[in-house]
């Protein structure tokens, strides 16, 4: 416990470049163990990090983890960040927990916030806390009509049965779901989910939606998966053009995303160096 506390404080260390500590969060998230001190760490950089992207997904660890913990500090969160960004993840991570009176004020604030993909994102959780749907079969995700919070726990569950090699077809079938779902956070999740499954077969429908999908909080989650899949020259393109994008957080997930190719380029350099 305490080299695991200790390994966290070196690898989240304030003076580390914000891709790294990026990269960090993802390898967190993706193994899902919860610990006093991780529950904290991620805590305390939701509540002070001057960097809206790393506050995001401190939110979707804290939701990842389970981490009963942090409903405070994401309700808190949920109403008071400057970044719709922000306050978006922390309702959404709220929809996994328990119906706690300060998660449902903070979900019941976020139905009323200046932001549509808030108030979007805060229906969704208030609409998933309410019905705690215990299956959904993953074709509820191509089909529009259903309630978003179906469409987004079926997304869910194709993720899971991809996991276990029962879905070849997923990377397409978000793929499409990023290009026609006419819901932004169904579409944003679509974008994330091709994150998950590798889906590099979607370059062409991850760069439309980066580049030109009505919503910022698509467009971020699309740049955010483009960076995260390596991108090939025409993709580190795509992003240096949005790194300039006249939305704000467009613009600083496409420079994020852009540090984060660099890293990983630098560290394969590193590893191929050594091995001559």
């Amino acid at each position: 416990m305490l080299d695991d506390d200790k390994r966290l404080r070196a690898a989240f260390a304030p003076e580390r470049p914000v891709a790294a500590r990026m990269l960090e969060l993802r390898r967190l998230g993706k193994e899902e163990r919860k610990t006093e001190a991780r529950v904290d760490l991620l805590c305390r950089m939701l509540r002070g990090d001057p960097n809206p992207i790393l506050r995001h997904d401190a939110a979707f660890v804290l939701g990842a983890i389970s981490a009963d913990e942090a409903i405070d500090a994401l309700a808190t969160a949920a109403c008071n960040d400057e970044s719709f960004l922000v306050r978006h993840e922390c309702l959404e991570s709220l929809a996994f927990f328990p119906a706690l009176p300060n998660a449902v004020d903070a979900i019941a604030r976020g139905a009323r916030d200046a932001h549509c993909d808030v108030r979007e994102t805060a229906l969704m959780a208030e609409a998933y806390q309410r019905a705690r749907p215990s299956s959904v079969a993953t074709s509820a995700l191509s089909d529009p009509a259903l309630p978003v919070h179906l469409r987004w726990a079926a997304a869910f569950r194709l993720l899971s049965e991809y996991a276990e090699g029962r879905a070849h077809d997923a990377a397409p079938l978000f793929a499409r779901c990023l290009r026609e779902d006419p819901s932004p956070f169904v579409r944003h999740t679509a974008a994330f989910m091709l994150e998950e499954v590798g889906g590099t077969s979607a370059w062409d429908e991850l760069a439309r939606a980066a580049w030109s999908d009505p919503s910022p909080l698509v467009r971020h989650e699309a740049i955010e998966t483009l960076g995260f899949l390596a991108p090939d020259a025409t993709g580190k393109a795509l992003l240096e053009r949005l790194s300039c994008d006249d939305e704000p957080t467009v613009a600083l997930t496409a420079r994020v995303a852009l540090d984060i190719v660099a890293l990983r380029a630098a560290h394969i350099a590193g590893q191929e160096a050594s091995i001559q």
